[in-house]
């Protein structure tokens, strides 16, 4: 495949990653703010913008219209008054794994920049990194010596065992997870384990989600959006290794009985357990890397097509 190629099939997984996303961010809007710990009152989640020069593939943009809260009343915890007009801007998120250099910082100006002409109102950058070793506001000069703020949110500072914890134990004791708990699911994988690795927490975050008691369309979307974090969760040399041991262990949920069967048959199995969950071809291939005629084939002497 040419390199164009590759880059448009990443940018196209890079859009379902935010179509899948945003999707979550619109159903718990506040408990999002409140989870990355900001004190704003959203109003509602606005269009990206696409710029010619970003070809990004490892990075969601959410972009929310939010307000100042102000003169909070100290006897009702949630209620605010006087939201003022001019308390209202753009936070634009950024979910990324690379560290934030100076060509990230001016690609944000420029998004600013644009957000700004078209919806008439202020950014303020926020990037959510799985890279960065610590949380910091990030302050650089992009022109004329003005001063830019980026603020980034370290994943890394978060301890994934204390997540992962709280949640088997909610799991074990049918406890029905919030949407905190959810967030924690997305971002294990990218949060800091003394007993993991990013593999493991990767599969621990697919199998307590399918074994919570939550919605039945926020499983979907989290195991849908984990399925297409896991060519990002690794680098490209250990992929195939991490893919093979998911064959064997996290995506094997869907056989009763592995023992004795060949690769060939776990595979076949894999893939008409998936169908019958109506995943499409397109899917099953990224999970699978078999081709879409050996796919059909499968669906074919399993009677689904």
């Amino acid at each position: 495949m040419t390199e164009t190629g590759h880059i448009i099939i990443q940018y196209e997984k890079n859009q379902q990653k935010n179509r899948i996303f945003k999707r979550i961010i619109k159903k718990y809007p506040q408990k999002f703010l409140k989870y990355l710990g900001f004190d704003y009152e959203f109003i509602k989640l606005l269009d990206s913008i696409e710029l010619y020069s970003t070809w990004e593939n490892s990075k969601i943009d959410i972009l929310m219209h939010v307000k100042e809260r102000i003169d909070k009343n100290p006897s009702e915890e949630n209620e605010y008054t006087n939201l003022e007009e001019n308390s209202s801007f753009i936070l634009h998120i950024e979910i990324r794994k690379s560290l934030v250099n100076r060509h990230i910082a001016c690609e944000n100006f420029e998004y600013a920049s644009e957000t700004y002409f078209q919806y008439r109102l202020p950014s303020k950058i926020v990037i959510i990194s799985a890279d960065e070793p610590k949380s910091k506001p990030l302050i650089m000069e992009i022109i004329l010596d003005s001063p830019y703020t980026i603020t980034i949110i370290s994943l890394s500072e978060k301890s994934a065992d204390e997540c992962l914890n709280k949640i088997t134990k909610k799991v074990e004791n049918n406890e029905e997870l919030n949407p905190y708990d959810l967030f924690d699911l997305i971002f294990l994988q990218f949060m800091t384990s003394s007993k993991y690795n990013q593999a493991e927490l990767y599969e621990f975050s697919l199998r307590l989600v399918k074994e919570a008691k939550i919605d039945a369309e926020d499983r979907q979307e989290i195991t849908d959006l984990l399925y297409l974090y896991l060519e990002d969760i690794v680098k490209m040399e250990e992929y195939e290794k991490v893919r093979e041991d998911l064959m064997t262990g996290t995506i094997s949920r869907y056989i009763q009985d592995e023992k004795n069967q060949t690769k060939d048959e776990l595979m076949n199995k894999i893939v008409v357990n998936l169908l019958k969950e109506n995943k499409d071809i397109n899917f099953i291939q990224r999970i699978t890397n078999l081709p879409p005629s050996k796919i059909k084939s499968i669906a074919q002497n399993a009677s689904l097509i």
